[in-house]
């Protein structure tokens, strides 16, 4: 950052103090994230510097926030459309009619002077500060936060051919059905899966606030994602290398209780297909549900153990171990599979 050096005496000092009726409340502490963070700046121009007019240019941090400044101007057509530049010139004010500090950003520090002299001139701001250069601002990196990383021993990553396609990501997942599922879904053309003992993530909350994570095949396509995921999310963590992670015990409290299990298994082997219920009734109503895709099931049999695992508050029921495990395999997140009566 640097602070801009102003000629003009107008500008040199400090803006006139705002009459207020009564006695002044005090001013508010300046906020440590008045000035959005992000890695970069989204900005518009004039399409002509000489001519005159009363619009002056101005930076948002993202390109949605910039587009809706520049709807604002009474004639928007005499400036360019919004573009990403990595540096914007900042003034900072305190507004004592909304009682709160503010900011306004340019791309260029003739911009800034301008927006600052308006300022100074309007008579109704308190504070207004020198001119000041930003560029990529983060906040400091949350803790990591381990409990939303899904388990598993290995990490499946897109392997991206060069050069690589355009807003294309390294992007790893648990499972490789996830990750050829990415494939499909982006339509990411000469790309493959490849398994990667360990992945380089971030973990953050999304605008919702719901916990979630982002891993990527290096701490650079890590860093880049992180400095994107900036400005839309909170709780944004550093970039961690993350390997194997214990995948939780079962909650067996959620286990239903009874003496037996009613369980049933499909005979098609495209499709590992299996389930279990505490009563025949239940078993019978799962297994008319999956009909279509069991082959020559035999319906539901008495057995005396089943296999279980929870995501977060569901509990599945499996006949065989190696049907549970195929499921893991689908669906990484959750418990580990375990036996019981």
């Amino acid at each position: 950052m640097r602070l801009l050096a102003i000629g003009l005496l107008a500008a040199l000092v400090a803006s006139p103090a705002y009459a207020r009726p009564g006695k002044a409340a005090p001013v508010p502490r300046k906020p440590a994230d008045l000035i959005p963070f992000g890695a970069g700046w989204s900005c518009f121009h004039a399409l002509d510097a000489k001519a005159d007019g009363n619009e002056t240019p101005r930076c948002e941090r993202t390109e949605a926030a910039c587009k809706l400044t520049r709807k604002t101007l009474v004639d928007p057509s005499k400036m360019t459309a919004c573009g990403a530049q990595p540096h914007a010139t900042v003034v900072i004010y305190f507004d004592p009619k909304r009682s709160s500090w503010r900011f306004l950003a340019s791309p260029d520090d003739d911009g800034c002077l301008a927006l600052r002299a308006g300022l100074i001139s309007a008579k109704a701001y308190e504070l207004v500060a020198q001119c000041e250069e930003v560029g990529k601002r983060l906040p400091p990196a949350a803790k990591l936060d381990t409990v939303v990383i899904t388990p598993g021993k290995s990490w499946w990553c897109l392997d991206l051919p060069t050069p690589v396609p355009r807003g294309a990501r390294p992007a790893c997942m648990r499972s490789v059905a996830s990750c050829e599922e990415a494939i499909r879904r982006d339509t990411i053309p000469s790309t493959k899966c490849v398994e990667h003992a360990s992945a380089f993530l971030v973990t953050f909350k999304d605008t919702a606030g719901a916990p979630g994570f982002a891993a990527s095949t290096t701490t650079a396509a890590c860093t880049d994602y992180r400095d994107r995921v900036i400005t839309a999310a909170s709780n944004v963590s550093g970039c961690a290398e993350i390997g194997t992670v214990a995948r939780a015990k079962l909650d067996r409290k959620r286990v239903p209780k009874g003496r037996s299990w009613m369980c049933f298994v499909g005979a098609d082997p495209n499709h590992a297909i299996g389930s279990c219920a505490r009563s025949a009734a239940d078993c019978a109503a799962q297994h008319e549900l999956d009909r279509y895709v069991l082959g020559s099931s035999q319906g539901c049999k008495t057995q005396a153990t089943a296999v279980a695992r929870n995501i977060l508050d569901q509990v599945l029921l499996f006949p065989t171990m190696a049907l549970c495990e195929a499921h893991i395999l689908e669906h990484p997140d959750g418990s580990r599979c375990e036996t019981v009566n």
